[in-house]
């Protein structure tokens, strides 16, 4: 894309000015993250029209990735918050709300999804989903496995659907433990049932635990969970 003059005798190119700002256009539209092919158009086209439309793709493109960047932050900010308040405040019970879904998976075992199902969703939607495991509570037999993106992730992002399942449990009582060899210790939910009591709450039957691999999922000994206990209907 940049055209130096050749010496008549020796044939080395020798740049001037003009070389230099194709230099700097090239320099400019790259920094723009603009694929070299399309620099290449552009420049051969020289029209205004075709400049406009790949800039306003890469406005949009642009957006996505600030979009995207500003949810992995959020991520990162409440795994570091989450991982420092549950070593020091472990089985603190209190009211919250149930981070209302789209369930992007629903089966019976996590492990039909790793298997199987995964291809079915982007990166960006792994990225920045949760997994959540439902146990029956007097039991702790497991019932189901959602995979889901809150509706918060999705307001800015196309990937909302009526067809898909939303959960929407409302008002749970709410508890963050760490987990020993990827399980949920005995007698945990104990503290749920104490504190529904106590303020004379109505628990329901079911438990949804969020799991939170701190370091890698293989590694059960860096293993969290939230537990989540919708209050009864």
């Amino acid at each position: 894309m940049v055209h130096p003059k050749l010496h008549p005798h020796n044939h080395y190119r020798m740049y001037h000015l003009d070389n230099v700002l194709e230099l700097l256009d090239i320099i400019y539209y790259r920094h723009l993250d603009i694929p070299m092919k399309d620099i290449c158009e552009m420049a051969s086209s020289l029209n205004p029209t075709h400049v406009l439309s790949l800039l306003d793709k890469k406005v949009e493109e642009t957006r996505r990735k600030i979009w995207y960047e500003q949810q992995l932050l959020k991520k990162l900010i409440y795994i570091k918050s989450f991982y420092s308040s549950t070593e020091q405040q472990s089985h603190t019970c209190e009211l919250k709300q149930f981070p209302k879904s789209l369930v992007l998976f629903e089966g019976e075992s996590k492990e039909s999804f790793f298997q199987h199902e995964i291809k079915q969703i982007s990166a960006d939607e792994f990225v920045l989903c949760s997994i959540f495991r439902t146990y029956h509570i007097k039991d702790m037999q497991p019932q189901k496995t959602y995979v889901t993106l809150e509706s918060d992730v999705l307001k800015d992002l196309a990937l909302e659907s009526a067809e898909r399942k939303r959960l929407e449990n409302g008002k749970c009582v709410y508890m963050r433990i760490k987990m020993v060899h990827g399980e949920i210790p005995p007698g945990v939910l104990d503290y749920m049932t104490v504190y529904g009591e106590k303020h004379h709450l109505k628990l329901s039957n079911t438990v949804f635990v969020r799991e939170i691999p701190f370091t890698f999922y293989h590694d059960k000994e860096n293993y969290y969970a939230e537990l989540y206990i919708p209050l009864a209907q």
